[in-house]
C-alpha cells in the first residue's frame, strides 16, 4: 500500500496502517469457516497511490488449521487506480 489502509473482516479491524509511507506491504492471519464480509478502506496524501489485496489458504500443517492470511500488497510495476 501507499500511503494508509485499514482492513476489516466483519468488522473487526485486522489491520490499522493509517498513515503516510511509502509502498510497503502488511499481513494478518485470521481464523475464518463459512462466508465472511471484508472491508478495506485506504487514503493517498500525494501522488503514487497504490493498494493490492490477496488472500491464501494456510496449509493444515503450515499452523493453526484454518487460518487465512490476509494482508495488502503493493508491487512496484502495477499501480492502482484512485480512489475518488
Amino acid at each position: 500500500m501507499d500511503d494508509g489502509a485499514r482492513l476489516y473482516v466483519d468488522d473487526k479491524l485486522v489491520i490499522d496502517a493509517w498513515q503516510t509511507g511509502i509502498r510497503r506491504e502488511l499481513t494478518a492471519q485470521v481464523e475464518l469457516s463459512g462466508e465472511h464480509r471484508v472491508r478495506i478502506e485506504y487514503f493517498e496524501n500525494g501522488e503514487g497511490a497504490a493498494l493490492f489485496f490477496g488472500w491464501k489458504r494456510v496449509a493444515s500443517g503450515a499452523g493453526p488449521a484454518n487460518k487465512v492470511p490476509v494482508g495488502a500488497q503493493a508491487p512496484e510495476h502495477t499501480p492502482a487506480p484512485k480512489q475518488r
